[in-house]
Formats: structure tokens, sequence, C-alpha cells
């Protein structure tokens, strides 16, 4: 055999074997991987944890709640929260907000549903918005009064008080190795 058939063989054996040593899902390449320690994106060089806090806090209960999980976890910025968020929606869920005051003559309290599109499913999240270590704002009398929170339903940076305990969650991240 010429090494012309040699090479058309070999490449039409590569062609006809499935995609699995380019695909984007193999092991080491893909941007998210569940490791012992933790969710590691492998894009922002960071370690997430496996699921958020489970209810809602204020920004120093997330705070502490990040801390309690051991050395290096802290909350994440906002830019790396917004990072979480995938417009395509491949990994989307319907999330439902109660007791929230609807639009309506009488201002009844309700629920609606929104749409979560995070960039993994690796996580487990619980809610649509999450606090950020990132204070907004200037500090009055040395204290931070508000801080900023990101919807992982539209990736939407938002600045609440500190204080504000409805709204937003605690997912910890650590840096990356």
């Amino acid at each position: 055999m010429s090494s012309f058939e040699n090479s058309s063989i070999l490449l039409l054996a590569l062609l006809m074997v499935p995609n699995i040593a380019f695909s984007q899902d193999v092991v080491g390449t893909s941007r998210f991987e569940r490791k012992a320690n933790g969710v590691h994106d492998n894009a922002q060089k960071l370690i997430w944890a496996e699921k958020d806090n489970g209810s809602p806090t204020d920004w120093a209960g997330a705070k502490a709640y990040c801390k309690s999980l051991g050395a290096g976890w802290e909350l994440p910025s906002a830019e790396a929260l917004q990072s979480l968020y995938d417009a395509s929606g491949e990994h989307s869920f319907e999330w439902t907000q109660a007791g929230v005051e609807l639009a309506s003559a009488d201002n009844e309290l309700g629920a609606y549903p929104l749409t979560i599109k995070p960039a993994t499913s690796l996580i487990n999240l619980s809610h649509c918005c999450f606090w950020s270590k990132d204070a907004s704002e200037s500090a009055v009398d040395g204290a931070w009064h508000n801080a900023l929170m990101v919807d992982l339903g539209n990736a939407e940076l938002m600045s609440n008080p500190v204080t504000y305990a409805d709204g937003a969650q605690a997912l910890c991240v650590r840096a990356g190795e």
C-alpha cells in the first residue's frame, strides 16, 4: 500500500469514529467538572460549592455561611456570579417565588414562576438571586450599607441593603487550582 492510501484509510477511519477525542465534554476540557472538593469552573479558575445555602439570608449571614464551609470559601464577585448565567437556557429550570405582591388592584400576595438560566446543572440552586462579596455605593460611618446581588434569571446586578434577607442566598466559591 502506498503512503497516500494509508493516509486516506486513516482519515476515513477517523471520520467514522465518534468525536470522543474532540468533544468539549471530555474530562479535563469542559468548563465545569464535579470533583471531590466542589464544581471546578475551568474558564474562571474557580471552585464553586455544589449547592447554595438553601434559604434566604442577609449579606452578613451569606458571608458567615461561606466561611463555615472552611478555609478559602467566600462569596464570589458579582462578575463571577454573572459568569454563571447562560442566556441560551441549556440548563434552565423554573423556580417559583412565593409571597410576592402581585400587580393587581387589591395588591394580593401570590407566587410567580421565574426561569433560572445557570451555565451548569452541576451546582444545585434553590433560588434565583445570590449575594456577591462586592459592596456597592459608598461607606457611611465606616460601614457598607448596600451590597450587590446577581439574578441568574437574567444576569441583572441589584444593589440591596446588606440587611435585606428576603431575596438572596449564598453560593460560595474559592480560588481554583
